[in-house]
């Protein structure tokens, strides 16, 4: 019964979802609308980029081992347990890094981020590209998966979702959740969008600028089975952030994302 309340709910979202990508990016009125982007050129020296991209991974490196040092002092300690808070701990690094980053007194010009959009129609903005991204990667999913099997290519679950799948104890269930809904959504973000989009779309021709940091981003994830979707995903927020100016816009959809995925899982939707 759950499952197949889950899979109505689903493809409720799909249709909503193409409904909106009609609307607002295939119509020919919305096709023919030229919008200047809000986001100006981030316009910095090459070795700040590098600096950028160092801290956020010194960051996380920095964070996952803290977290792993800290984690028998205070829990018993199991393979899932390690893998968890080893998974929140280089995802808040991450975030910490680009947050230092964005703070250090040298490189405050250089911040890529804004904030400056009103919350409610951030937040309408979040969940339209949410729901624009569904159907997307639910029929690039398909194509992908098509392709691997006819290739008699292994597509197995991110290992998360195995973790998951394993999880016993609500406390762990809790943090992955966390990580997932709010840690990782912050921290991709300012990294692949207000990071290495940002910087590369003044500098490649926008293709190249939409793929670049959509093809890190999918790599992040280290699963084959869901590296094409998640091409596509990175490509739906970088071009909502592009439209928007506004980095808290693909955070949302993200978050709801991951969210969404997780709610599936637990009903038992099949990938």
């Amino acid at each position: 019964m759950l499952v197949t309340f889950a899979t109505c709910a689903e493809f409720t979202l799909i249709f909503l979802g193409l409904g909106l990508l009609w609307k607002i990016a295939l119509r020919p009125a919305a096709r023919a609308r030229k919008i200047p982007s809000p986001i100006p050129k981030w316009d910095v020296p090459l070795i700040n980029f590098l600096l950028f991209l160092w801290f956020a991974l010194a960051g996380g490196i920095l964070g996952q081992s803290l977290a792993i040092w800290v984690l028998p002092w205070v829990a018993h300690v199991t393979a899932n347990t390690r893998l968890i808070v080893a998974a929140a701990g280089f995802q808040g690094g991450m975030l910490v890094g680009c947050l230092g980053f964005r703070w250090a007194p040298s490189f405050r010009s250089s911040a890529a981020t804004n904030w400056t959009r009103e919350p409610v129609s951030i937040l309408l903005a979040g969940i339209v590209t949410f729901l624009i991204a569904v159907p997307l990667v639910f029929l690039t999913g398909a194509a992908w998966h098509f392709v691997l099997e006819r290739l008699r290519l292994d597509a197995g679950p991110q290992e998360l979702l195995d973790v998951f799948a394993r999880a016993k104890s609500p406390a762990p269930i809790i943090l992955l959740i966390a990580v997932a809904a709010i840690i990782a959504p912050m921290s991709e973000e300012l990294i692949f969008r207000a990071g290495v989009f940002r910087y590369v779309r003044g500098r490649l021709p926008r293709w190249a600028a939409l793929l670049v940091p959509a093809f890190f981003f999918a790599s992040l994830h280290q699963n084959l089975g869901s590296f094409a979707p998640l091409v596509v995903l990175g490509v739906v927020f970088s071009l909502a952030y592009e439209s928007t100016g506004s980095i808290a816009v693909p955070m949302i959809a993200h978050a709801l994302f991951n969210l969404n995925s997780v709610l599936l899982f637990y009903a038992g939707v099949p990938d």
